[in-house]
């Protein structure tokens, strides 16, 4: 049963149990066993622990470079890291949630509303309307959020962005 297979982990002798007692028409009681004291380390506002490693080096390559991706599998905290190291920059963040972008034109939409201007695909240029309203904020970080699916509609944009927009940081 489970019961004896957790005597046999915790106590020293199963057949004379000192930490798991059986209370006849109750259950079982554990006695003995002091808590574990609570790891002490720092917790960053945001929640995230243990990783202000990666946080540092996150703002040190958004700051030397112009396009960071922070990549890696499904659940590991990729958002929540860019979004504590957006914070932390200084710099005028926009950023772009691009989970329900679908399609170029949603792309646009999204990045627009972000940067504070209305985009529409049929616009003579949406992407030179994006770019024109980062480069007048200067050094800025517009930061997209889910962008997997739209990666061969921002991979066109880039060069652009980085062309009109040179202060602008990019993190994806």
């Amino acid at each position: 049963t489970a019961v004896r297979r957790l005597r046999a982990k915790i106590e020293p002798d199963r057949t004379d149990p000192a930490h798991l007692l059986t209370v006849y028409r109750v259950g079982y009681r554990l006695v003995g066993v002091e808590p574990m004291a609570p790891r002490v380390g720092r917790r960053a506002a945001d929640g995230l622990v243990g990783r202000d490693a990666d946080i540092q080096a996150l703002e040190e390559l958004v700051e030397a470079q112009w396009l960071v991706t922070v990549t890696g599998p499904a659940g590991v905290g990729k958002s929540r890291l860019a979004s504590a190291v957006a914070t932390q920059t200084g710099l005028q963040v926009f950023a772009c949630d691009l989970a329900l972008a679908d399609e170029p034109a949603a792309v646009a939409r999204s990045v627009g509303e972000a940067v504070g201007i209305g985009v529409r695909m049929r616009d003579h240029d949406p992407v030179g309307a994006i770019t024109s309203a980062l480069a007048t904020h200067g050094r800025c970080l517009l930061l997209f959020d889910d962008g997997d699916h739209a990666l061969p509609t921002l991979a066109s944009w880039l060069p652009t962005i980085q062309r009109r927009a040179p202060q602008a940081r990019v993190l994806l």
